[in-house]
This record gives C-alpha cells, structure tokens and sequence, in this order.
C-alpha cells in the first residue's frame, strides 16, 4: 500500500492535519501516518486525528531520548526522517511513501511523481528549492541558498527498491552523526546531505515541475492564477501543494521574514492562499496545538543547561588553579 507520511511535534499537529488533509482530498487511495516526535499531551484533544494513523517515534527508535540530548527540536525532527522511511518499507513489502512536511498544503493529485516512480530506473523523487537563476540583487539569492542544500526536504518520494534501500542506510547513518543546523561547518538538518544522492546512488530524479513545492523563495519564476479547476502556475502547470514556510500565524501576510523579494501588495495572487491556509489552521485548533511544549525539546534545553553549567564549573576551577599557581610565581 502506498502510504504519505508527516514528522512533527504536538505544537505542528494542526498544521499537520492540514497536509494530511488535503493530501487525502487528492490521493484517497493513500495512507496517511502522523510519526510525532513528541509524547503525547493530556491536555490535548487528539479526537481530530482519528482518522489517521499516529506514531509515537519511540515506537520507531526506542533510542530516541539519547538522540534528544544532542539536537534541538528541528534537528531532531528531520534526522528520524530516513529511520522512518526504512520502518515503513520494513512493514509495507514493495510500498511507495512520499514525505510531506507539515507546513505543507496539497491542491493537486501527485501524477507526475506517481509516472516517475513507475519507471523501472526511478528510485528516489526530488525537487529543487527553485529552476532558473536569480539576478535581482535581493535576498535570498542563489548564493545565500548554499549552505542549505540545492534540493527542498519539504518534500521526498521512495520506492521501495534495493537501491533506495542503500540511499536511506547511508542518509540515516549521515543523520545520527551531522543533523546539525551549522551551515558554517558544512550542515544543514538532513537537507543539505540529499545534495550527494545524484552523485551516489542510482535512479534520483530532480522534478522540475514548476507546480511542486512552490514557497516564498520562488515565486519569483512562478506565477499563481486560479481556475475553476484549480492553480495554474504561469497559466501552464497546475499547482501541486504550496510550501508555507516561515508562516506566521499571528502575521500572515507578510510572505517570509527571510526575504525581501516579495510583498503581498506586489504579489496578489498568494493573499488567497494564505487566507485558505489560515482559515484551515484556525479550524484544525492551531492556537491550542501551537502552546505545546515538546517533550524532547525540554530534555534537550535541559541537557544544554546541565552541560554549560558544568562547563562554568570547569571554567572556574582553572581560573582559580591558573590564579593561584600565577600568585605563588610572583611570590618567589
């Protein structure tokens, strides 16, 4: 069976559950599976996720609470994400599964990528952050876009295939060690390691659809008009699922923070869609999901705590060492 799937804590849940909805208005043949990297919250009323499956990630990495000491909670919640693509091929023999991120908004069946993955010598689905050079001056441009990878995790479909298989072991080993946001020491999440998978490994296929994975950091080669059956993007490809990263739900309108390309008074034609996505969070109780505290994250901060009080502990000792030892020194 092929299967769609989510990462995310309880604080993404309502975001969450509009990608799986409306990935589900689209493909109803899929599966779709919430993996949280959390624990569940008695405060939280889980009741609008009956429909889909739920998986805590401890039932999927019994060592997770260790992974927790070392990254923070983006971290985390990408470096599982080979982990679980192996679980899932291990309980589905011969299934796709198509990674969706949770600030992710579906309005189109998924055909092309569907054709690509029927292709014999087609293991593994990508799409590019964007498709033409950027020569407008401002940010981000091409440059500012290195450290982070080429390719858009946001977004990721396997096969089940042998060489898929090595993909995953070599991505989810790369992962336990350099998950790290350290864009100056050569590591961004998982995303900037999916630079190497042309490179490596046979059957990666870059989607150049212009209707897949469109966000604030390409619009400006693509255009959004609506039609009675749907978004166009430049009145040629129909819109497959908008990227709403870097939404603020208390300040919608402002496109990204980490632009300055675009405005919504220069660019009409996403105001509908953020108004949509909006409407569908406040629906799906974002403001209750969104006050979580993730339990990872407080072990994490905890950690980081003990650890730099520790390190001030060490620091002190030697000063005083380095202090006394200079004062006998001077006193001969």
């Amino acid at each position: 069976m092929n299967v769609a799937f989510t990462i995310c804590s309880n604080n993404y849940l309502a975001k969450a559950k509009v990608v799986a909805d409306s990935f589900i208005l689209h493909h109803p043949d899929y599966k779709f599976i919430f993996f949280l990297v959390d624990t569940l919250d008695n405060n939280l009323d889980y009741a609008g996720l009956e429909k889909y499956q739920l998986i805590q990630i401890h039932e999927v990495m019994p060592n997770i609470e260790e992974l927790a000491l070392k990254y923070n909670i983006i971290e985390l919640n990408t470096a599982v994400k080979p982990a679980i693509f192996l679980h899932l091929f291990k309980k589905n023999n011969g299934s796709t599964a198509i990674y969706l991120d949770p600030d992710l908004m579906i309005f189109d069946e998924f055909s092309e990528v569907e054709e690509q993955l029927s292709k014999d010598d087609i293991n593994i689905v990508i799409t590019p952050h964007f498709c033409s050079p950027i020569d407008d001056g401002k940010y981000p441009s091409e440059i500012d876009f290195t450290p982070f990878g080429l390719y858009n995790l946001g977004f990721i479909a396997i096969k089940n295939s042998k060489e898929s298989q090595r993909f995953l072991e070599w991505w989810h080993d790369r992962l336990m060690k350099y998950c790290f946001i350290r864009p100056d020491k050569g590591m961004f999440t998982d995303q900037l390691w999916v630079n190497y998978a042309p490179l490596f490994f046979e059957g990666v296929q870059l989607l150049k659809h212009l209707g897949y994975n469109v966000a604030n950091w390409n619009l400006y080669e693509r255009i959004i008009n609506e039609t009675q059956n749907g978004y166009l993007i430049n009145g040629k490809y129909r819109m497959k699922f908008f990227h709403f990263s870097h939404f603020q739900f208390d300040n919608p309108y402002v496109i990204s923070r980490h632009q300055n390309r675009h405005t919504i008074e220069e660019r009409p034609d996403v105001l509908e869609l953020i108004t949509e996505y909006k409407n569908c969070l406040i629906a799906n109780q974002q403001i209750v999901f969104s006050s979580s505290v993730c339990y990872y994250d407080t072990l994490y901060r905890q950690h980081q705590e003990a650890l730099q009080k520790q390190n001030n502990t060490i620091k002190k000792r030697i000063r005083k060492k380095a202090s006394a030892l200079f004062n006998r020194v001077l006193g001969e």
